[in-house]
């Protein structure tokens, strides 16, 4: 996210998606259940990412810091994001499609 070498932003995505999908906007109070539904959805998701990809971390993920320039450069040069970052994409949404979110 933002080439700070953090969280991977397909994980960041998919943690989103899971909110969008099961999250509420009601206070804890009214909706307890659906709340802890979805941490658990979250918390699964983050764990089968880190179990499958070793990390949810982009720079251990890739093995460069985007937040240099000269190791952004080499990323673009070698295509990481193409080579590293696409299969990262569809590992976190083969979880996501497992997870099978229709299920709150």
């Amino acid at each position: 996210m933002g080439r700070c070498g953090s969280v991977c932003g397909a994980v960041t995505g998919g943690l989103m998606a899971i909110g969008i999908k099961c999250g509420t906007n009601e206070p804890p109070s009214k909706s307890a259940e659906k709340s802890t539904h979805a941490y658990k959805l979250a918390e699964t998701f983050f764990r089968q990412f880190q179990k499958q990809n070793g990390s949810v971390t982009c720079r251990d993920l890739i093995g460069l810091d985007l937040s240099d320039p000269t190791q952004l450069k080499k990323a673009r040069d070698e295509r990481v994001f193409d080579k590293e970052c696409s299969p990262l994409l569809k590992s976190a949404i083969e979880i996501l499609i497992s997870l099978d979110l229709d299920t709150v």
